[in-house]
């Protein structure tokens, strides 16, 4: 990070935008204790070893290294991006390390921090920035994310931007589309108070916009407890609360993309205490001044011996909010914990008829019900809390099979019919003890129980015994045996179904020139409406269709003398539109007189 009291002259107030997410921080809170750890661990190593990352330096080359080969350890593919820049009339090499953590979808965000130094040990300005980073892409190696995630280490911050500028330039439009947010984070680790900021303030609106990341993350930060603030305090003079100024690597993007921004600083204090009238920019730091670009201050003695653990609470802090950033921030709001599963349970519960199980049944389901509400109406910002919902309606579930309740049958269907018989199928039902039958009885007009079956594997039933070509009217709904006692649940809607009609049988005659008679008067269903009859010069040739008819005999005329023709014939009842046919009749020959 450049010195916020020579950015502040510069600093050119850009458009830009934020993207939140809620925090799938880990399950497990012995995993959740762990943030931090590492990073702290290896900020320690950059103290003592890789101090001093002047821009262009072996020491600023080194660090790439080291970086690269920590990534390479945790499985990434690395991809180095060298650029270069000229100062002063002097071109200088510089690199950006960049691994990418595919995701759920293509879409893609970028997570980025500069590792260069000035000459100091660098560990608030920003090897702490740097450790988050390694921490998290460490972290994510083998972690669902809803979004691609680009880790990027940025060089040569400190000499005006130019890894960040060098990787912005490098984007194509098509790159730039599909990015939803870039987070940089910069000095993280001395300062007083953690910030987070996001936005780009329209003068001509007079509004911060595009802010929508940091509002969500603050979401985030407040269910995690991580401490994080706006900088919307009285000093703050120039620039409008959740915005802040360019002074680091999110200004080579927010142009282009909505960005979150982390810092620890103090906009309490003014830049310059002898003129508190100029306001704030954070950069005073902390209580007793700036440590980022002091030699003596930024590093961990220094740091640990005038603050204790504050600033490795604070890597604490930020590691455990970057984790939910990447797995919650979404454009469309906050990704959290789903409750349909949960809302379902509930609304099957309230149905419930408390006649219908035992009394410890009924307190046990009781119990269980008012802890899903309880759940229901508890506001869940973190992904963690799933679990605590999906237990809620698991409980709720489980009650609920100890009473005699359950949903209502779907699936019901024709399986099978013949001129005797119907087969009817539906749906299973989980932890149903069985299924009843109904058939309506046309005497006296009510559904009466057909048969119960004690198993709610078997989802079918065969009526038979009926009459051919005759409607029947069917329901099923399931039960649940408790104590002794069936428990039934609500009835499916009248499933409709036919018999077919009864096989025609065929007789055929000729006896006259050309002609032939067909005959089909025994075994006719009462309630047959018509009769398809078809006729080929082959038994197994193709059939054509030569009437249509009401009657049970028919003259074939026109045919060729002493040539041989095949008949076959089927009934059909008209039953809401559509036939219910009867199977063929046996192909029968016979030669024209």
């Amino acid at each position: 990070m450049k010195k916020k009291l020579v950015a502040i002259l510069i600093a050119v107030t850009m458009l830009f935008s934020i993207f939140a997410y809620t925090p799938l921080a880990f399950a497990q809170e012995k995993e959740s204790d762990s943030y931090g750890e590492y990073a702290y661990s290896v900020l320690q190593y950059i103290d003592k070893n890789l101090n001093e990352r002047r821009v262009g330096t072996d020491k600023e080359k080194e660090m790439a290294d080291y970086l690269k080969a920590q990534l390479e350890s945790f499985g990434y593919e690395v991809e180095v991006q060298p650029f270069t820049y000229t100062r002063k009339g002097e071109t200088y090499n510089s690199q950006n390390i960049i691994v990418t953590k595919k995701g759920n979808s293509s879409k893609e965000v970028i997570v980025g921090a500069h590792y260069d130094s000035v000459g100091t040990h660098g560990v608030d300005d920003n090897g702490s920035g740097t450790v988050v980073n390694l921490e998290t892409a460490k972290r994510f190696v083998n972690k669902e994310t809803p979004y691609t995630v680009k880790f990027v280490f940025f060089g040569a911050e400190e000499v005006g931007l130019k890894g960040s500028k060098a990787y912005s330039d490098a984007m194509t439009d098509e790159e730039v589309d599909n990015t939803l947010y870039m987070l940089n984070m910069d000095s993280i680790l001395a300062g007083t108070y953690r910030y987070i900021y996001s936005g780009n303030y329209n003068d001509e609106t007079g509004k911060v916009e595009n802010a929508w990341p940091v509002y969500q993350a603050m979401q985030l930060s407040n269910a995690l407890g991580t401490g994080m603030r706006y900088n919307d305090t009285e000093l703050n003079l120039d620039y409008p609360t959740p915005s802040t100024g360019n002074w680091s690597d999110h200004a080579s993007f927010r142009n282009k993309l909505p960005y979150l921004y982390f810092e620890a600083v103090n906009w309490e204090l003014p830049d310059d205490p002898d003129h508190p009238e100029e306001g704030s920019s954070g950069a005073y730091e902390t209580e007793i001044g700036e440590v980022m670009h002091v030699p003596d201050r930024d590093n961990l003695d220094f740091i640990e011996s005038t603050w204790g653990t504050r600033g490795k609470d604070t890597i604490t802090a930020y590691c455990t909010l970057l984790d939910s950033v990447i797995c919650q921030l979404s454009p469309d709001g906050l990704i959290t914990p789903q409750k349909d599963d949960l809302k379902a349970a509930i609304e099957k519960a309230e149905k419930m008829d408390k006649d219908s199980f035992s009394a410890q049944a009924y307190k046990e389901f009781e119990e269980a019900l008012k802890e899903a509400k309880e759940v229901e109406n508890t506001e869940y910002v973190l992904l963690k809390d799933q679990n605590t919902i999906d237990k809620a309606a698991e409980k709720l579930n489980k009650a609920m099979q100890n009473v005699g309740y359950y949903e209502k049958i779907e699936g019901l269907s024709l399986k099978e019919k013949t001129a005797t018989s119907l087969e009817i199928s539906w749906d299973k039902v989980n932890n149903a003890s069985g299924y009843k039958v109904y058939k309506y009885n046309t005497k006296t007009k009510k559904y009466a129980l057909l048969a119960t079956i004690h198993n709610n594997k078997k989802t079918t039933y065969k009526d038979d015994k009926l009459i051919s070509a005759t409607n029947y009217y069917y329901k099923v709904a399931a039960y649940k045996e408790v104590d002794g006692k069936d428990y039934v649940g609500p009835t499916t809607k009248s499933l409709k179904a036919t018999t077919k009609p009864l096989q025609p049988v065929v007789k055929l005659s000729s006896t006259s020139k050309g002609k032939v008679k067909l005959t089909y008067t025994t075994k006719v269903s009462k309630k047959t409406d018509g009769y398809k009859i078809y006729m080929s010069t082959s038994k197994n040739g193709v059939y054509k269709l030569l009437k249509d008819t009401e009657k049970t005999t028919y003259n074939k005329t026109g045919l060729k003398s002493k040539k041989g023709y095949y008949f076959k014939v089927r009934a059909y009842r008209a039953v809401d539109g559509k036939n219910v046919y009867s199977s063929y009749s046996t192909a029968k020959y016979i030669k024209v007189k």
